[in-house]
């Protein structure tokens, strides 16, 4: 919505892209949203592209947005619990490996 609103004020440039990430990257970044700039840039150069603000052309970015993310979470859902518990285990071996490792540190 902030970079379509520059392109509403400002028109179709390239110095306002500069604007945009001058000004929201380190907002969002103090937000702890750091996630959300890779996503949001994208959006941005596909209006940037349009050289135009139309309903549909932010739909099709919001169904882009919904299909993408969306796609995403179900694959990690279930790829994730699989890995999750794998890496439970390593880090319960290297704990243990690291403990016998600090007492027969301290016996020398």
């Amino acid at each position: 919505m902030f970079g379509a609103g520059l392109f509403w004020a400002l028109g179709f440039h390239v110095w306002v892209i500069g604007i945009y990430i001058l000004v929201l990257y380190p907002i969002l970044s103090r937000l702890k949203l750091r996630d959300g700039v890779v996503t949001s840039s994208v959006v941005l150069f596909h209006v940037f592209n349009a050289g135009r603000l139309e309903p549909q052309l932010l739909w099709n970015e919001v169904a882009l947005l919904i299909v993408g993310l969306g796609t995403a979470t179900v694959i990690n859902l279930l790829y994730m619990p699989k890995e999750d518990k794998r890496l439970t285990e390593c880090g319960t071996g290297w704990s243990s490996c690291f403990h016998k490792f600090s007492q027969k540190s301290a016996i020398i």
